[in-house]
C-alpha cells in the first residue's frame, strides 16, 4: 500500500481481522502478536493473509478511469445515487481547482474505499494551515457492488495516505467532522486514529490531528 509499506513494516489495528491478535508487525518475514491468543501457525496465516491483501490493494489518486464511480460514492449499482452523479461531477471539477484531494482504495477493477479532503478555507470550519476531510467511505453493502469491505484496514490506509498528502501540501494539521452517534463518519473512529476534539455543535464534533507544535486548533464557523 505504497507509503504504508515503505518501511518494510505493517501495523494492523485490532479491527483489521476479527478474532486476530490486536497488533501484528511484519518485518523481515517475522511476526509478533500483542497478546498470546492463537498459535504461531495461526499468527503466520494472518500475517500472510494481510500481506496478500496489501499486495493486491493500492491507494491511488482520482483519475479519469475512476471518476464516474467516485461521483456515485462507489455505489454505481444504485439508480438513486446515479441520479446525483452529474451534480457531484460538477462539484468535484469545481473543487479540484480549489485544492480538493481524492484518494481511492482499489483492488484490480474494484474500488473499495474513498477519501476526499480540501484546504480548510474551502470547508465549513475555520482554521489555518490545515486540510479538512469532507468524507471517508469504505464500501459496506454486503450483497451489492464489491460487497462489505469494512474491518480490513482500508479506512486506516486511506486516512494515512490523505494525511501524508496534506503534509506534502504544507498543512500543519488534518481536520475532520464526525457525528457523536454510531453511524457514518463517527467521531470515535477518528479518535482511535489519533484525533482529538476541537469543537462541537449539537451532535457534530470537529476533530483534528496536529502535525506541528505550532498548529492552531480549528473551530466551527
Amino acid at each position: 500500500m505504497g507509503d504504508l509499506e515503505a518501511a518494510g513494516e505493517i501495523g494492523v489495528s485490532e479491527d483489521s481481522f476479527p478474532g486476530s491478535p490486536a497488533t501484528i508487525q511484519v518485518s523481515d518475514g517475522r511476526s509478533e502478536a500483542s497478546n498470546a491468543s492463537g498459535s504461531p501457525s495461526d499468527q503466520r496465516a494472518i500475517m500472510v493473509s494481510f500481506r496478500l491483501m496489501e499486495a493486491a490493494m493500492n491507494i491511488i489518486d482520482l483519475d479519469d478511469k475512476h471518476f464516474d464511480i467516485c461521483c456515485c460514492c462507489l455505489e454505481d449499482w444504485s439508480d438513486e445515487i446515479k441520479e446525483a452523479g452529474p451534480h457531484r461531477a460538477d462539484w468535484i471539477r469545481h473543487m479540484k481547482e480549489r485544492g480538493l484531494g481524492v484518494k481511492l482504495a482499489v483492488e484490480g477493477d474494484k474500488t473499495l474505499g474513498m477519501i476526499q479532503y480540501v484546504p480548510i478555507e474551502q470547508s465549513f470550519a475555520e482554521g489555518r494551515d490545515a486540510h479538512f476531510i469532507h468524507c471517508i467511505w469504505v464500501h459496506g453493502h454486503k450483497n451489492k457492488g464489491v460487497g462489505d469491505q469494512r474491518k480490513k484496514g482500508i479506512g486506516k490506509a486511506l486516512l494515512a495516505a490523505a494525511e501524508e498528502d496534506a503534509k506534502r501540501r504544507g498543512a500543519k494539521s488534518m481536520v475532520a467532522w464526525g457525528a457523536a452517534l454510531p453511524f457514518w463518519m463517527k467521531a470515535s473512529w477518528f479518535r482511535k486514529h489519533g484525533y482529538q476534539k476541537a469543537d462541537k455543535i449539537g451532535i457534530q464534533a470537529l476533530v483534528w490531528k496536529p502535525f506541528a507544535a505550532d498548529a492552531e486548533p480549528p473551530k466551527w464557523i
